[in-house]
């Protein structure tokens, strides 16, 4: 059998009235309220019941099938900035190319 997290973890090895001192002080953090050592945090959400069973799908079903790969790195290439818009770019965030 091993031994519990919160007696693994403890920096300190204090003995008998110092070590109740030193859990009452850490008794004060809030921390320590919502997340003891040793136990997971519980967020408490209130889950409709529909959701219970893992099968509940969130937001709406897309038209077409869309690949994200596809998305993210075109078959085409990346396709060129209009100067324009490089232009606004350039302005608002002072995102210049190498040597300019």
């Amino acid at each position: 059998m091993s031994d519990h997290v919160d007696t693994v973890i403890k920096s300190q090895n204090l003995n008998g009235l110092a070590d109740k001192f030193n859990d009452t002080l850490e008794g004060q953090y809030e921390s320590n309220k919502r997340e003891p050592l040793g136990t997971s945090y519980t967020r408490k959400y209130d889950w409709p019941a529909a959701a219970e069973n893992g099968k509940t799908t969130f937001g709406l079903p897309t038209k077409d099938i869309i690949n994200a790969k596809d998305i993210l790195y075109p078959s085409g290439g990346a396709t060129e900035e209009r100067s324009e818009h490089a232009q606004m770019y350039k302005r608002t965030h002072s995102n210049y190319y190498p040597g300019e």
